[in-house]
């Protein structure tokens, strides 16, 4: 019977495909431990680990990883992530139930104690919480979740800039955009008001009638 617990060699650790979807926890946990997080860890993860299926060789990143959790149809790599998630290696030609985690010694801490503690956490997940004792700066990122918000913020943006436009466009005063409002005031002209009044001429008599005879 194939044992379904992981094993470690120098500088990796072999798990059980069942056992994949802790990984990411399981690191996040460990790493925050050893004081790497935020940007750092991001980069740890996209450069420095590495999984690889023991039988057939096929690879997952650590984004495929932390995608299972919330495994869309639209995505490009949907079957082979679903077969995984279901415990199987994500090639539908491979039979292995292993793959095999491998850390680059350059990140700055002790490499085998770090697989040593996620292969602890994987062995046995109730001991693993990935919030206790890690500081929320060490938590990766969640990229989707990053470029829903930016996509909300830079809609929300927009919508205010053309109501902006439009209340502009309307003649509104847009503090620091349009020009301060003008206030007119009608005031008589003083040469006017200093002027007589000219008397109305009476209207003239109607001129008279001249009669002449003619003999």
């Amino acid at each position: 019977m194939t044992p379904m617990t992981p094993t470690s060699s120098p500088g990796s650790l072999q798990i059980p495909v069942s056992r994949l979807s802790i990984v990411p926890a399981a690191l996040i946990r460990g790493l925050g431990e050893a004081g790497i997080g935020g940007s750092r860890m991001e980069d740890v993860f996209a450069r420095q680990v590495e999984l690889e299926c023991v039988g057939c060789g096929l690879r997952l990143t650590m984004a495929e990883l932390l995608s299972l959790e919330q495994l869309s149809e639209a995505d490009p790599n949907y079957a082979k992530l679903r077969r995984v998630r279901l415990g199987s290696c994500g090639r539908n030609t491979c039979t292995s139930q292993f793959y095999v985690l491998r850390i680059q010694p350059d990140i700055g801490t002790d490499v085998e104690r770090l697989l040593q503690r996620v292969g602890e956490w994987v062995r046995d997940p109730a001991k693993l919480s990935a919030d206790e004792g890690v500081p929320k700066a060490a938590r990766p990122v969640n990229y989707n979740r990053r470029l829903g918000r930016l996509t909300l913020g830079i809609l929300g943006a927009l919508v205010l800039l053309v109501l902006a436009w439009r209340w502009w466009e309307d003649g509104a005063y847009v503090p620091g955009i349009s020009r301060p409002p003008q206030t007119f005031m009608t005031v008589a002209d003083p040469a006017l008001a200093a002027e007589p009044s000219s008397p109305t001429p009476a209207p003239k008599s109607p001129a008279k009638e001249r009669v002449f005879e003619v003999k």
